[in-house]
This record gives structure tokens, C-alpha cells and sequence, in this order.
């Protein structure tokens, strides 16, 4: 068991959960910066940084993260999703 893979899935889970079913995860790239340790608290974050259109896709690029109990950032991560538009439903 790899406590960073677990970091790393939990980030997903948080951008997955935001974009909802119809989303579609283009690119997620996770650096864990700390250790976690066993028994201490986690808070996922998260920032839309840019929404644009490329080729006729919706994209969100995403700044997202998690933090200890003590404000110390323990993994961040950049992801791009493609949303369905309010005009393609």
C-alpha cells in the first residue's frame, strides 16, 4: 500500500465528484510534497483557474490540493476536464 497513490486517488475522486458523470478528465498531474501521516486529518481543496474553448471542447483547468490539520499542504495536483456545455444538452 503506497500512502502517495492513496493521495493521488483522492484528488481524482475530488475532481471526479465536481465534474459529475458527463465530465471527462483530459489531464491530472499529482506531486506529493509531504508525508502524510497515518491518523492525521486531510482537507481536499480546490480553484478553477481558467475555463476556455479549444476545438470546440469546454475545458476547466483545475488547481487542487490537500492539506493536514495544520494548514501544511501535503499533495497538489493541476487537472484539465472537458464539461458539457449549457448549449450541447
Amino acid at each position: 500500500f503506497q500512502i502517495g497513490k492513496y493521495s493521488e486517488v483522492l484528488l481524482a475522486h475530488l475532481v471526479t465528484n465536481w465534474m459529475g458523470d458527463d465530465g471527462f478528465v483530459k489531464s491530472l498531474d499529482f506531486q506529493l510534497r509531504n508525508i502524510n501521516i497515518m491518523g492525521n486529518m486531510n482537507w481536499l481543496k480546490g480553484s478553477v483557474v481558467r475555463k476556455y474553448v479549444e476545438s470546440g471542447e469546454h475545458l476547466v483547468d483545475l488547481d487542487i490540493w490537500s492539506e493536514d490539520q495544520d494548514g501544511t499542504v501535503i499533495t497538489k495536483a493541476k487537472a484539465t476536464v472537458k464539461l458539457i456545455s449549457s448549449s450541447d444538452k
